[in-house]
């Protein structure tokens, strides 16, 4: 995975690794796999349902918008605006 992320970056490309199948089974250093967002759900570590992280820089996190909103996110929806 650290080589696919380094040739990706040299590629110019942001890296997103989903984790939920391999987080409960292995060690992961983020910081030597250095991807740009990193993510799982929490029932694969055995968390409750409906929760997960979403682990990466912050300045990338925070230019990034929501693609989908749900659960708190939205405090009214109507026809026009959500």
């Amino acid at each position: 995975m650290k080589q696919i992320v380094e040739l990706a970056h040299q590629a110019g490309a942001k890296v997103l690794i989903d984790s939920a199948q391999s987080v409960s089974h292995m060690r992961v250093d983020l910081r030597s796999l250095n991807p740009d967002r990193f993510a799982f759900s929490g029932h694969k570590v055995f968390g409750p349902m409906g929760i997960g992280v979403l682990y990466g820089n912050e300045d990338l996190l925070n230019e990034t918008e929501p693609w989908q909103g749900g659960g708190n996110m939205i405090k009214d929806v109507t026809f026009e605006h959500t």
